[in-house]
């Protein structure tokens, strides 16, 4: 468990499913990383992931997705305008004000937002509006939180 595992290349360019990476967790199910945007809040590099064949990654029931890191990105959806601060478990905050996005992120708080497509909302939870700083604590846990 909390290993990183995809299949080996087959060396053909028209097919992804090689190149799809789960997380292995605890709960002994493997979780994809909907996008390089979402793993790379996790991982810096692909040096962790351990190529298995498919008979063992067939054996590995899914999980749900991977969701940002908390406190790495701010994320929106592509047809919704808010913006949101992601926190543990893959809980999304809305962000109240600019104001408040500066304070947390900085000036430059508008080039660290990620779109998520709508498809993907579901892998989320939404919790209570981030009205000032002091609402928000930047958590940086050590693995994907939404397998805790």
């Amino acid at each position: 468990t909390g290993s990183l595992v995809k299949l080996p290349d087959d060396g053909n360019p028209n097919t992804q499913e090689d190149t799809a990476v789960y997380y292995y967790g605890k709960d002994c199910k493997r979780h994809a990383f909907p996008n390089s945007k979402v793993y790379f809040t996790w991982y810096a590099n692909f040096d962790s992931v351990t190529v298995v064949p498919l008979t063992t990654l067939a054996s590995m029931p899914l999980g749900k997705n991977v969701t940002y890191r908390p406190g790495v990105r701010m994320v929106k959806f592509t047809t919704v305008n808010t913006v949101y601060a992601v926190a543990k478990g893959g809980t999304l905050r809305a962000i109240a004000s600019e104001a408040v996005a500066i304070s947390l992120y900085g000036a430059t708080w508008n080039k660290q937002i990620d779109d998520i497509n709508d498809a993907f909302y579901a892998n989320y939870l939404f919790g209570a509006n981030i009205n000032s700083a002091s609402d928000y604590k930047l958590p940086f846990p050590p693995k994907p939180s939404i397998l805790d």
